[in-house]
């Protein structure tokens, strides 16, 4: 069955059958997104046990702040010319 003929059959449904359908998609889906972080952080934690292992790493580094801190975060402004273009007219 494709998508547009479960749409429409879903579609065919009274709408309080078709509410109680989406809650429990909305259900499915949240988990799915909970099992998916759970995945990935495993890997992330083995990725950086690899590297412990090989050396790369000499201690395994310990997260100061938060996925959300992370992203809200804005670097600092610094005054002066960028050090990219400091690099840029010395290298000429």
């Amino acid at each position: 069955m494709s998508g547009t003929e479960i749409l429409r059959a879903i579609q065919k449904l009274p709408f309080s059958e078709q509410r109680a359908l989406a809650e429990q998609l909305q259900q499915a889906l949240s988990t799915a997104e909970a099992l998916t972080a759970d995945a990935a952080a495993q890997r992330e934690r083995e990725f950086e046990l690899e590297m412990l292992t090989e050396g790369f790493f000499a201690h395994i580094p310990t997260r100061t702040m938060t996925d959300e801190e992370f992203d809200e975060y804005e670097p600092p402004e610094i005054a002066g010319e960028p050090l990219s273009e400091q690099i840029i007219r010395e290298r000429i």
